[in-house]
């Protein structure tokens, strides 16, 4: 209980993943860091609508009432590679 607390309190953080000492803690981390499908959803969509925009000349647009510019299409465009 202890791990999985303190694992969910360093992905609120922005912690993307942990250093584990012993093999009985790897499922537990990787439940917890795992992302979850809606948020591999946004992202997919972030890019989709950030590059038919770039495809438009623009560099920025709204998107679900955000700013989506480079700086969050470069993490959105990470955030998938990783996964």
């Amino acid at each position: 209980d202890t791990l999985r607390r303190d694992c969910t309190v360093s992905k609120r953080l922005g912690y993307n993943g942990r250093t584990l000492i012993y093999p009985g803690q790897i499922a537990i981390a990787r439940e917890v860091y795992a992302p979850k499908p809606e948020e591999v959803a946004h992202y997919q969509k972030v890019v989709a609508a950030f590059e038919d925009a770039e495809k438009q000349g623009l560099a920025a647009i709204n998107y679900g009432g955000k700013l989506i510019d480079y700086a969050m299409y470069k993490k959105a465009k990470s955030f998938l590679e990783v996964i």
